[in-house]
């Protein structure tokens, strides 16, 4: 299959048509990668000089749970999809989320999107979704999605069915705590779906 104008439904070979078509990045040196990820830098307070001493730093070092932003419940449902996914990188400080439909659509981005984007990723999702579902169909409906890879984590909360439709939040890197906050989470969403379809 050397033409490339014919149809196909390959989901490999049309990853690779849009590997050949999305402009191509240099591969970072070793000195030119972050060693430290994190979105934010924690800025510890100094304490000013008085007459004729020096500033001090405070000796005390900032645990992780100090660190870790606390849940802040929206106040009232979504009114739309942009306004959910800020909110759960918010809380799970993840590097990006989207939303997709049943049949892969993107409905909504927010975050460091891929240069790919995430259309291929929300199709995969919801054909990963009706995979999965086959293996045990007596242990009820797929709720969450949580797929380690090599270089990050991608998360996937599934919507119940309403109208005929669901819907996939996704989360890109987030935080490795978010776990906690999966309850939560699948709430606030459940609860403010019919306001944003």
């Amino acid at each position: 299959m050397k033409d490339r104008n014919v149809n196909s439904y390959n989901l490999s070979y049309a990853r690779q048509l849009l590997d050949a078509m999305a402009p191509t990045r240099k591969p970072a040196s070793k000195i030119d990668q972050p060693t430290d990820t994190r979105p934010y830098v924690r800025l510890m307070p100094v304490q000013k000089p008085g007459n004729g001493e020096q500033a001090t730093r405070p000796t005390e070092t900032v645990s992780a749970e100090k660190t870790r932003p606390a849940l802040t419940e929206p106040s009232e449902n979504f009114p739309d999809w942009e306004s959910c996914i800020a909110w759960c990188i918010g809380i799970t400080s993840a590097e990006a989320a989207f939303v997709v439909d049943s049949q892969g659509f993107i409905i909504a981005t927010r975050g460091r999107i891929p240069s790919h984007g995430f259309e291929c990723t929300g199709a995969e999702l919801v054909f990963t979704m009706d995979q999965l579902e086959r293996i045990d169909p007596e242990a009820g409906k797929l709720l969450w999605i949580d797929l380690d890879f090599n270089q990050r984590r991608l998360v996937g909360f599934i919507t119940p069915v309403q109208n005929n439709e669901y819907f996939i939040v996704g989360l890109v890197a987030p935080d490795p705590a978010y776990n906690i906050l999966k309850p939560s989470i699948s709430k606030h969403i459940v609860k403010s779906l019919p306001s944003m379809n």
